[in-house]
C-alpha cells in the first residue's frame, strides 16, 4: 500500500511538517521503585506497547523532567537506537507517564492520523530510509534532526480513515482467532 504513496512526491511531507516532535534523548531521569511510569525503548515493539519492564521516576521529579513537551495517549513512539526503528502508539493504560531517552514522541497534526503514521513509519520503504541515515559502529541510531527531515506519504484524511478502519478490523479478527484458539 505504502509503496505507491512514496512514489507520489506531491503527497510526501517531512515528519517535522506533520508532527510535533518531542525528544528526550540525552536526558536520563533518576529512577525509583514507585512513582510515575517511565516508558523506555524496551517497551516499544512494532505495533505493540510492552508493559514490562516497568520503570518509574519519583513523582516530585516529573515537572523538571517533562520540560520539552508532554506525550499523550495515542501519540506515536519511535525508537532512535537500540533498537532502531521500532514504532507503537502510546496506549491508554497510564494517566500520567514520562518518556525516556532513545525515544522520540511524534504528535500528529491535523494532516495525519496516528494510526496511519504508525504504519507508515513501519513500512519497508521508510525503514530502509532510517537505516540508510543511521550511524554508529556498535549500535546503529538516527539523530532526531535527521529523522524529522525524512519524508512519508500523507494521503487524504478520507483514505487514512479507511486505512484505520481496516487496521481495527484486522486487529479484531486476530483477537477473535486467538480467543477461539485458547477457549
Amino acid at each position: 500500500m505504502f509503496d505507491s504513496f512514496f512514489k507520489n512526491e506531491k503527497s510526501l511531507y517531512e515528519i517535522k511538517k506533520i508532527c510535533n516532535v518531542i525528544d528526550y534523548r540525552g536526558k536520563t531521569p533518576e529512577k525509583s521503585d514507585t512513582g510515575i511510569p517511565l516508558i523506555t525503548a524496551k517497551n516499544v515493539k512494532n505495533n505493540a506497547f510492552i508493559e514490562e519492564p516497568r520503570e518509574f521516576i519519583p513523582v516530585e521529579n516529573y515537572e523538571k523532567i517533562m520540560t520539552r513537551g508532554t506525550p499523550k495517549v495515542n501519540d506515536v513512539l519511535f525508537t532512535t537506537e537500540a533498537p532502531l526503528g521500532n514504532v507503537c502508539r502510546i496506549p491508554g493504560i497510564y494517566n500520567k507517564f514520562c518518556v525516556g531517552q532513545r525515544l522520540v514522541t511524534l504528535q500528529p497534526n491535523n494532516l495525519i492520523l496516528s494510526e496511519y503514521l504508525e504504519y507508515a513509519l513501519l513500512s519497508n520503504i521508510f525503514q530502509k530510509k532510517i537505516w540508510k541515515n543511521a550511524s554508529g559502529s556498535t549500535v546503529k541510531g538516527i539523530r532526531s534532526k535527521l529523522l524529522v527531515d525524512l519524508q512519508i506519504p500523507v494521503p487524504p484524511l478520507r483514505l487514512q480513515e479507511e486505512f484505520k478502519n481496516l487496521i481495527y478490523q484486522v486487529d479484531k479478527s486476530k483477537f477473535i482467532c486467538l480467543y477461539l484458539c485458547y477457549f
